[in-house]
């Protein structure tokens, strides 16, 4: 796929940062799967990018670490289910 930003007029960029009054917590926050990590239910929806990565706002670096780390937790995921959790292998775990 070719992109082409740079002259596309209504392309205008993005990047986080952090507010003044923003916390390491809020990027924790940004970054938690959903449904939350307790009870038995897995998360169906996990959050990746350089804002949820902590240190790494706005860089190249967090998008590739929390990448790695939604990759990571996808493999945990798989490995706990044995499989894409589902309905039999949740009542196993």
């Amino acid at each position: 796929m070719r992109s082409t930003w740079c002259t596309d007029p209504y392309f205008c960029g993005a990047f986080s940062y952090m507010g003044i009054s923003s916390t390491v917590g809020h990027q924790c926050d940004l970054g938690a799967p959903i449904p939350g990590e307790c009870g038995d239910v897995p998360p169906i929806l996990l959050f990746a990018g350089e804002a949820t990565c902590p240190g790494y706002h706005s860089t190249t670096h967090g998008a590739l670490i929390s990448g790695v780390r939604e990759a990571n937790r996808v493999i945990e995921l798989t490995k706990k289910y044995q499989g894409p959790p589902n309905s039999k292998n949740m009542e196993a775990n």
